[in-house]
């Protein structure tokens, strides 16, 4: 496949590519990088007057030639450690109007969240959270969303954590995002690619103007978890969670995602029964009012309500961010 013009966003993903093959000298290895290029599509028919890029897919004779050549390889120059731009401490305002969204789309997290959390302590068959929140979009009448379409380039032969690598990279993304007529280029990494890449744009600040490296979703749970598992260390959270999981203590470094995910949700859900059926809650800020009215009275009780209830609620409404795209 490639790009023309037709739908959505289109967003680019780096990563790791190791294979370690068993033999006798152990020489064949492969470090690489893989780069893909990903796009949501619309189920609408597209708008002939006002057409965005798409991802064709390409037919079966055009499989037979090359679909696009080696990458050129780009070196960089820089120092080991580019210093960061003044201008990149200085963040603007967001408008208004994005301000607006940002408090109805938490109210919204909010209250499927809390509806969520009653329904599950109160009822037998509620399903888990990604099955509850599929079926409220269903019952609401809301299409679920389109598939994706995505675009492999050329692996490279090159350690993928090496400055090189990773601009060479960010110039390939850059040049078939804008040949498909975006003006700005979003490159998705795990931690250690994402800090080169951003340490690039840092270097480069013109070349890279339009460019936004992001990390995954992925990568900030595991992150946010690892400090969890951190605030929470000899608390007893380690001894409830192995009642019923395995491999606890490297869940809760961040690792086994998303089953530390869903451990940590789990044992919320539980935390909560006797505050959820034994009050007369009706609402989320009610919830949450009452858990800070309670964690003035004790300290394990603040520990716990701010270091596990409380973010594991941003996690299930970053989960919710990511994948309603929001």
């Amino acid at each position: 496949m490639h790009l023309v013009s037709g739908a959505h966003l289109i967003q680019s993903v780096g990563d790791n590519f190791d294979a370690t093959i068993c033999s006798q000298n152990g020489l064949k290895q492969t470090h690489s990088m893989a780069l893909i290029m990903t796009q949501t599509m619309s189920s609408a028919p597209p708008d002939s007057t006002n057409r965005l890029p798409v991802i064709r897919k390409l037919r079966k004779d055009e499989l037979k030639e090359p679909v696009m050549p080696a990458l050129n390889v780009h070196r960089y120059k820089g120092p080991k450690k580019p210093r960061m731009p003044k201008e990149e401490s200085r963040r603007e305002v967001p408008s208004l109007k994005v301000l607006a969204h940002q408090v109805v789309s938490t109210a919204r997290a909010h209250s499927l969240d809390f509806m969520f959390l009653k329904s599950v302590v109160s009822e037998e068959l509620t399903p888990e959270f990604n099955g509850f929140n599929t079926q409220h979009v269903r019952n609401a009448g809301c299409g679920l969303q389109s598939g994706t379409r995505v675009l492999y380039l050329p692996m490279v032969d090159m350690p993928p954590a090496e400055p090189d690598m990773v601009l060479t990279s960010m110039f390939e993304v850059k040049r078939i995002t804008e040949e498909a007529g975006q003006k700005y280029t979003i490159f998705t990494n795990d931690q250690p690619l994402y800090k080169i890449a951003v340490e690039m744009t840092w270097y480069n600040p013109d070349e890279f103007q339009n460019f936004i490296p992001r990390l995954g979703g992925m990568h900030y749970l595991m992150s946010f978890i690892g400090c969890v598992g951190i605030l929470m260390a000899e608390s007893g959270l380690v001894e409830i969670l192995q009642a019923a999981f395995a491999s606890v203590p490297l869940m809760l470094r961040g690792k086994k995602f998303p089953y530390n995910m869903r451990a940590l949700r789990m044992l919320t859900e539980e935390v909560l029964r006797e505050l959820l059926l034994g009050e007369d809650v009706q609402s989320f800020d009610e919830m949450i009012s009452l858990l800070d009215t309670r964690s003035t009275e004790s300290r394990t009780t603040r520990l716990w309500v701010d270091s596990l209830i409380k973010p594991v609620i941003l996690m299930m409404q970053f989960v919710r961010a990511e994948r309603e795209s929001d």
